[in-house]
């Protein structure tokens, strides 16, 4: 893995962002899938990745294996995103985000913490977004 901060002058952390979700309408569809990267300016990246209950059935997403996507969902048993809301949300403040198509993800992120009642935006603190469709 590519630690960015050599490649890059962050001044705080840097994440990269990509969901998984069971449709494109963030104030309906809901993730289904968390993975991250955390670039510190002074260490090296720490990656996160799970599986969330969608608390419905995944019928639609970017991936076309609907099926292999549900039955791990139910033999894996994941925590619904609310379980998650709170700690993610201490992780996820006071850095910059980057990805591909990542104010999608983004959008996702604060439709999924207003459900869950946190408060988390990366507008409110700040937050640069590099998002590489807008870049390609």
């Amino acid at each position: 893995m590519i630690n960015l901060a050599t490649v890059l002058k962050l001044t705080r952390p840097l994440g990269v962002l990509d969901l998984e979700t069971t449709g494109l309408d963030p104030e309906v569809d809901r993730v289904w899938q968390i993975a991250i990267t955390k670039h510190y300016p002074d260490k090296d990246p720490v990656k996160w990745t799970t599986l969330v209950h969608p608390q419905c059935k995944v019928t639609r997403s970017a991936s076309e294996e609907f099926e292999k996507i549900n039955a791990r969902i139910e033999a894996e048993k994941p925590h619904p995103f609310m379980a998650l809301a709170d700690k993610l949300a201490s992780v996820l403040i006071n850095m910059d985000f980057a990805g591909y198509n990542v104010y999608f993800d983004l959008k996702f992120m604060r439709a999924e913490m207003k459900r869950a009642k946190v408060d988390w935006d990366w507008e409110k603190f700040g937050a640069n977004v590099i998002d590489a469709m807008k870049i390609w």
